[in-house]
């Protein structure tokens, strides 16, 4: 049984032994493991079943109607509203069936999004480039210096806000630097992400894209930000800022929150039948520190550092895991536990290194919510002595990537430090917003 023969056909699938008993329909998708049958259902789910665990393949039909691609035809846009590109960096959100395989692809151009999203033609006009086609976890420097440049073109040749469709696993890596690198910008740049992907019913990328466009037509304020769901409800979306987000679930919809601050602002929808029924804005206090627009301006620094890791405090951690890192790199970001803590062992080889090498270590906390205080505890107070740098509330993310920005601006340590300890785009809050943290529980 050779299971490629069956790529691109809808097949009836038979199990037998104790893992697979039941049975499936669907269409095989291509899959590099070849004794694996990759399946998607009708629900939009894929399934990976082992050719051991398969009875009989029947297939159902082999030029089924999936298999004619629709012919895409050039949609009219209103010139006198505003121009916003859509950049797509690949992942769920810029996904959508390929017609040859039944599979997901990334190949939203700008006439897909307008065929797959109609009321984006009453909100704006749109340019679709497709920068990348990747999955979110494979994302890496090079790909947020192109980036980096290919918004500071977009801005220079005259643009009204920009768009980035993103894989959801590394979203709020991609928001926080691309904050940093941009050092000046005039308009607002957001980071737009999908749970599920548009051949699902319940899909959140049309929803998420128009809030992020309605975010970027009413807004006054420029910077970096990301728009996700509120809620696992359709009606509100989270206009977050670039440096204080994160993914904190695996799955649901509303998987970003804003840590320690609220969202920047809220936009309430009601969408049926293609047409856009309520748009609102809602505005929180962090908006207000924003800057103004500025159409045209952009100044960024497209040089990252290599020589910088995150690296996470553990229970039982051997003092080998820091000593290895330590060779290797300029500048550590530590998660440590609490208020900024660290096991006796792990505390030992920091103060011998900071005898004999310039590395640079900065504290964040694992905690998430709340701030650093190294000075309460006895153990706080000898790191900080052994010359650990606290970043108050920065996000080990974030502190992580602004620290590849900073060593690609200066190699000096007193500089370095100075950089990472100035709150540059809002990564450091003057202080925790209690509404601001979030537990999932409707």
């Amino acid at each position: 049984m050779d299971l490629t023969d069956y790529v691109g056909k809808k097949v009836f699938v038979t199990g037998k032994g104790n893992i697979f008993t039941g049975e499936i329909e669907g269409n095989v998708l291509q899959n590099e493991d070849k004794t694996v049958l990759v399946v998607k259902l009708k629900s939009g789910y894929n399934v990976a079943v082992n050719k051991k665990n398969i009875d009989k393949i029947k297939v159902i039909d082999e030029t089924k109607e999936i298999a004619k691609k629709p012919k895409i035809e050039k949609i009219e846009q209103n010139v006198k509203l505003k121009k916003i590109a859509i950049i797509s960096m690949g992942g769920t959100i810029a996904s959508r069936v390929d017609y040859e395989t039944g599979g997901v692809s990334s190949q939203f151009t700008t006439e897909d999004l307008l065929q797959a999203i109609p009321e984006i033609v009453g909100l704006t006009q749109i340019e679709g480039y497709v920068l990348r086609s990747t999955w979110s976890e494979n994302i890496k420097d090079d790909d947020w210096v192109v980036l980096t440049k290919e918004i500071e073109k977009l801005v220079k040749k005259g643009l009204d806000a920009i768009l980035v469709t993103h894989g959801t696993d590394t979203l709020h890596f991609s928001s926080a630097i691309i904050s940093f690198m941009c050092e000046e910008l005039g308009i607002p740049v957001i980071f737009v992400g999908a749970q599920r992907s548009s051949d699902r019913g319940s899909s959140d990328s049309a929803y998420n894209l128009l809030g992020a466009l309605t975010f970027a037509i009413e807004t006054k304020k420029a910077g970096v930000f990301l728009a996700m769901h509120n809620s696992t409800s359709d009606n509100r979306i989270a206009i977050h800022l670039g440096t204080k987000v994160r993914k904190m679930h695996s799955s649901r919809r509303d998987a970003f929150k804003s840590i320690n601050v609220l969202p920047v602002a809220y936009v309430d929808l009601e969408i049926s039948g293609g047409k856009i029924y309520k748009k609102e804005v809602v505005y929180n206090g962090l908006y207000d520190q924003l800057d103004k627009i500025e159409k045209g301006k952009c100044k960024v620094s497209a040089k990252l550092s290599q020589d910088v890791d995150l690296l996470k405090f553990y229970s039982c951690m051997s003092s080998d895991v820091f000593k290895f890192f330590a060779k290797k790199d300029k500048v550590i970001v530590l998660e440590g536990t609490g208020l900024g803590h660290v096991s006796t062992e792990i505390y030992d080889a920091i103060k011998e290194n900071s005898k004999n090498s310039d590395l640079l270590v900065f504290m964040t906390t694992q905690t998430l919510y709340g701030r650093l205080n190294m000075n309460i505890y006895t153990r706080g107070r000898e790191l900080l002595q052994a010359g650990v740098i606290p970043l108050d509330d920065m996000l080990p993310e974030t502190a992580y990537v602004k620290a590849k920005y900073v060593l690609g601006k200066t190699q000096n340590p007193e500089e370095i430090k100075k950089l990472m300890t100035t709150n540059l785009k809002g990564e450091i809050s003057t202080k925790t917003n209690p509404d601001s943290i979030s537990d999932f529980n409707d």
